[in-house]
């Protein structure tokens, strides 16, 4: 299974989860920080800044659809794959006749 679409399936898997994980992470450290900082008294660009990383996190969490989305479309690539060909058929008087065909391939 280490076709073109498979290796794509997997990259764009483990893209998914990682970018999941870095806006998990992200989001919540924005959130909590903004969170922290909203009884102080801090200048309001520390306010912006938290805002903004906790935005950021949400649009990483966002950017992870797609590529799960690829990596479902990858994979049903590799495993079900149509193509077509010419079949050989010899006939009796020793010569050799092409017939388009269709082939349908299923990888487990």
């Amino acid at each position: 299974m280490q076709t073109q679409d498979w290796k794509r399936h997997k990259m764009f898997k483990a893209l998914g989860w990682g970018t999941l994980a870095t806006g998990f992470v992200t989001a919540n450290a924005g959130f909590w920080w903004s969170v922290s900082m909203y009884e102080g008294d801090y200048p309001e660009k520390r306010k912006k800044t938290a805002g903004g990383i906790c935005y950021s996190g949400l649009f990483l969490i966002g950017a992870s659809i797609p590529c799960f989305i690829l990596s479902h479309v990858c994979k049903e690539n590799a495993i079900l794959s149509v193509g077509g060909g010419n079949i050989i058929a010899p006939l009796p008087c020793g010569s050799v006749e092409y017939r388009p065909a269709v082939a349908l391939r299923i990888s487990f």
